[in-house]
């Protein structure tokens, strides 16, 4: 291997060597910016400033790092003294970084080289000649660094634009006044903790475990250079074997990369209520902007290209690698469609290489940085083979966990997914992986970014069997830099997360197990003899969720589940369908045949408007016509029954099936009435309810309810929603023919209905003793917190009838309410004022008071994380509002958690616009106000109030009204949302509006 450059381990370089790197980069450091081997221009292709070339959770990730090591190398060359240099590594796998971290020879202030003379250190940081500044954002980006800045590291910040500089001076001067030895302890300790101990104790003395050191083993048994290389790809792979519990995941050598990234800028390993002890920690290194700017970066990311060639060695690819075509993270991703497919001959702009062939230059490719003994270097072997032994595993054929619906668009900045296990009580949670995520301030910038939003993660549970997983409960949390103790929720949802413990194994077992209406009780207490033998293993994955109707076979199906000894333990997430529209039609035959009718006609109009819809159900054109014919109208013996007239013969064959089509839908929901019947139908899911150890979701709805009857997952359907031809034999008709007419006998999709204002009878009166089950409010929510359930999110969303006093909660009630938030993270209350008719849109004080005795308690939750409260429409045609926002939410008290707040149409004055503000300011990160009718004040005064919000990342004010201002949602006025939201998120200081609004058309 002579004529070779070797690249060596950093500790184990000769003084003379050592002297060469440091002369090296103290050179180009110090060429001018513009210069093309300078180090601000070679560490600007990483990130900013802009264009940005590089590339991450994509095949090319370790290729094109590949090649930009090259590109520094030349540079590091054109040194004098420094031509046959050699770029060495940090050996993150060595006893020496296990015992001491980092080297000092990135740390230590200055260097002193063999002849005693000494400069300041130019390995521990970098001093940007020149500002970089995202442009779009230059007062508050967190990727403005001004000329003159100087790199830094965990724990200190470098967050020094505008928004952030007072902040960072205070807490980097803390860290000042520190000696360096102590402050690079700090480092130190923060990155041994990710690398190397499997076990360690807190600052608040409990034991945590963590690790990285071993991935960058694991990852050499990567099948294949495609799922090795990057993040996204190996998402898939470990996706499409979850359910084999004998294959590990795959671990991509980007993912200990990221990690540590993280680790030298700026996150702690994750504790149970670990907060970062420097929680402002900012270090250049954990973002890709700037990453490239700490001069570690580069010897982090040889020691990356060194286990990448071991990968090569180990798997014979020293000389070709392949690329699985299609799969994730091997295209080119632009606004959701890929433009192009990622090669081996894909472009690494952008850096150039002398054609062998054509002697001209052209752009490099991975092809070219295969084999690195043709790019001049070899490596001398780390550490890494002393350390080759990974943790014991129990397991071999173990359980694996999915954790699941994160998107890094949503997240600014790096961050870091958890993964815990629940242990008994009083004992500290159980760490069981990390998994860090490296990324940018601003990813809807980034172009590579747009082709891995969606963040993904296997865990093999190797320390779990199947059983023990499934007695265990796991929960996932994201850290992010504002947030380093992490939160389990997103946008009020918490994380997803899914165990596959002998998943297919247990289907087949169960496979037997019929829920609908005919079977579907019967099914699950016939189930019995089964779950004595397995116990608790179906538990937690065969029943998850539960839709329940007010009708008895719904009833008795919903009993059934939370009595029983296997599936009631799975149950996390309740609907409860608060409809009254079908006890309506099963009492009136002739609506009931218009409404039978018209649900043909929007089954028969998708049909023709949607190919792929029509091909589903295989219709031909004679019996498309013959459809359409029905539902058209066209029909007279349909016409004859919708008209209410007797049938004096024998019914004709489509008679028949409406007839009959009624008969079973008045079985299903004519004892709606008298289910209610001295509210017997509240203790009876009261009791259910509560006997639901896993309960976590609670969603009352009247104006949803397709959603939730149409949802595929592993919940209880409301029964049985197809017609069978056995009960259809007297028609002649098939299940072709019949399955068209299917959703004549299902749960209504108007739920509430439109009738909200009365029954409108075919005579044309109006009907107003049609009432909503007004109870499921008061009095179900009331006995709920009674029995002590407690959700951690709750969902309201119905429509008012036509007097709202009968709402109002008594004070005791009110308490209850309370009791049942207690617990709750999100909440969400959503009341449809546009079903009301004109002739009850006035909206009383003393209804609406009522409505508030409900949303005052259920919004009083001190963990709040999340808020939405939607009054759609209110007031109706712009007449002022007769509540304000201090009768709708406990305004007297503040929510410390909440990070999502949405106020859909509320009234309310300026002082309470400002309460709101000062007491969750620093907490809220997302805020929407939405058709806000401000009763005092203007639109000018809520703008600069709103800006009040410390740390708000998301923010939507849309279509204000007001008694001092003319109403905004008129199509007739230019809201400037773009620059609305600029000022708000305090980009711009630059008011939106002016003085004198414009209405012109």
């Amino acid at each position: 291997m002579s004529g070779f450059r070797v690249r060596k381990d950093v500790r184990r370089l000769s003084d003379h060597e050592r002297d060469k790197v440091v002369r090296a980069f103290k050179h180009i450091m110090e060429l001018p910016p513009d210069d093309n081997n300078s180090y601000f221009t070679i560490a600007g292709y990483h990130g900013l400033p802009e264009p940005q070339y590089c590339y991450h959770g994509v095949v090319l990730f370790p290729t094109w790092h590949r090649a930009y090591l090259c590109r520094l190398e030349d540079a590091l060359r054109t040194a004098p003294g420094c031509e046959d240099l050699a770029l060495p590594y940090w050996d993150e796998a060595s006893n020496e970084t296990k015992e001491e971290g980092i080297p000092r020879i990135f740390t230590d202030k200055e260097y002193t080289f063999q002849d005693g003379s000494s400069i300041p250190n130019p390995l521990r940081s970098y001093k940007l000649p020149k500002g970089i500044v995202d442009v779009e954002d230059k007062k508050t980006s967190k990727d403005t660094k001004p000329e003159g800045y100087q790199t830094v590291r965990y724990p200190y910040s470098g967050l020094v634009s505008d928004k952030f500089a007072d902040r960072t001076r205070l807490h980097n001067s803390a860290l000042d006044d520190k000696e360096t030895d102590e402050v690079a302890k700090i480092l130190n300790q923060n990155v041994i903790r990710w690398l190397y101990l499997q076990k360690f104790q807190n600052h608040e003395e409990k034991w945590i475990s963590s690790g990285e050191k071993d991935n960058y083993v694991n990852c050499l048994e990567a099948p294949n250079y495609t799922v090795f290389s990057n993040t996204t790809s190996a998402e898939r792979y470990n996706e499409e074997n979850r359910g084999k519990p004998t294959v590990s995941p795959v671990v991509p050598i980007e993912q200990p990369h990221n990690a540590v990234h993280l680790a030298v800028g700026g996150f702690d390993v994750p504790g149970d209520k670990n907060h970062n002890v420097y929680e402002f920690a900012n270090g250049d290194m954990g973002e890709n902007d700037t990453a490239a700017f700490d001069p570690l970066f580069f010897f982090h990311h040889c020691f990356i290209d060194y286990i990448f060639w071991r990968w090569q060695d180990r798997h014979n690819k020293k000389e070709s690698l392949e690329i699985m075509k299609g799969y994730p993270g091997t295209q080119l991703i632009k606004r959701g469609k890929a433009t192009a497919n990622f090669t081996m001959d894909f472009p690494l702009a952008p850096f150039e290489i002398n054609d062998q062939v054509t002697g001209k230059k052209r752009d490099m490719t991975s092809n070219d940085v295969v084999d690195i003994s043709k790019l001049g270097y070899t490596y001398t072997e780390p550490g890494l083979h002393l350390n080759l032994m990974v943790a014991a595993q129990r397991f071999v054929d173990a359980p694996k966990l999915k954790i699941s619906g994160i998107n890094r668009a949503k997240i600014p900045g790096s961050f870091m997914v958890s993964v815990w296990a629940k242990t008994s009580e009083g004992m500290p949670d159980r760490l069981l992986h990390t998994k860090a995520v490296l990324s940018r301030w601003d990813v809807e910038k980034c172009g590579n970014c747009q082709s891995h939003l969606e963040v993904k993660s296997i865990v093999h549970l190797t320390d779990f069997d199947h059983e023990e997983a499934i007695d265990t409960m796991f929960y996932a949390k994201i850290h992010t830099r504002e947030k380093p103790e992490g939160e389990r929720y997103i946008a009020g949802r918490e994380i997803p997360i899914t165990l596959n413990a002998c998943r297919a194994l247990l289907t087949r077992i169960f496979s037997c197990l019929r829920d609908d209406s005919k079977y579907g009780k019967e099914g699950i207490e016939n189930s019995r003899l089964v779950s004595r033998r397995f116990r608790d293993i179906a538990s937690k994955f065969l029943i998850t969720e539960i839709s329940v109707c007010l009708n008895s076979g719904s009833f008795a199906r919903f009993a059934s589940i939370c009595t029983h000894p296997v599936f009631s333990k799975g149950v996390q997430r309740v609907n409860i369908l608060l409809s009254y529209y079908e006890a309506e039609l099963a009492r009136d035959k002739q609506l009931y045949m218009m409404e039978a009718r018209s649900r043909l006609l929007r089954h028969w109009e998708t049909m023709e408007r949607s190919r792929l819809y029509k091909r589903k159900y295989n219709v031909t054109d004679e019996l498309f016509r013959w459809l359409g014919n029905i539902a058209w109208d066209g029909n007279s013996d349909v016409q004859q029954l919708a008209r209410g007239e007797d049938i004096q013969t024998t019914p004709t064959p489509i008679q028949s099936l409406f007839l009959k089509a009624y008969d079973i839908y008045k079985a299903r929901f004519e004892d709606q009435d008298s289910l209610r019947k001295d509210n017997a139908h509240i203790g009876r899911l009261v009791n259910g309810l509560a006997s639901l150890p896993g309960l976590a979701t609670l969603n009352l709805d009247d104006t949803h309810g397709t959603k939730m009857i149409m949802r595929e997952s592993t919940q209880t359907r409301l029964g049985d929603n197809q017609m069978h031809p056995e009960d259809f034999s007297d028609t002649g008709y098939d299940r072709t023919t019949l399955q068209h007419f299917d959703s004549a006998i299902r749960q209504s999709g108007w739920c509430g209905s439109f009738h909200t204002g009365g029954n409108r009878r075919h005579d044309g009166t109006v009907d107003l003793s049609t009432s909503p089950p007004l109870e499921m409010l008061g009095e179900l929510c009331s006995q709920l917190g009674e029995k002590g359930v407690r959700p951690k999110s709750i969902r309201i969303a119905v429509k008012p009838p036509p007097d709202m006093r009968p709402l109002a909660m008594s004070s005791a009630q009110q308490e209850n309410m309370k009791r049942l938030v207690s617990q709750a993270s999100s909440l969400i209350f959503q009341f449809d004022f546009f079903s009301r008719p004109y002739s009850l849109q006035e909206n009383p004080s003393d209804e609406m008071l009522a409505l508030c005795s409900i949303t005052k308690p259920f919004f009083s939750a001190p963990k709040l994380e999340f808020l939405n409260i939607y009054f759609m429409e209110y007031p109706r045609s712009n007449t002022p509002p007769t509540v304000s926002l201090s009768d709708i939410l406990p305004l007297d008290m503040s929510w410390p958690r909440l990070n999502t707040l949405w106020l859909l149409y509320q009234p309310m004055t300026m002082d309470e616009l400002r309460d709101v503000v000062s007491k969750n300011c620093q907490a809220v990160r997302e805020f929407t106000l939405k058709s806000p009718w401000f009763l005092q004040g203007s639109v000018h005064d809520a703008l600069r109030t709103i800006r009040g919000f410390e740390n708000l990342q998301t923010v939507d004010m849309t279509f204000p009204k007001g008694s001092d201002f003319r109403g905004t949602g008129a199509l007739d006025f230019k809201w400037p949302l773009d620059e609305i939201k600029r000022y708000l998120l305090k980009e711009t200081d630059d008011f939106p509006l002016p003085d004198e609004l414009d209405y012109s058309r």
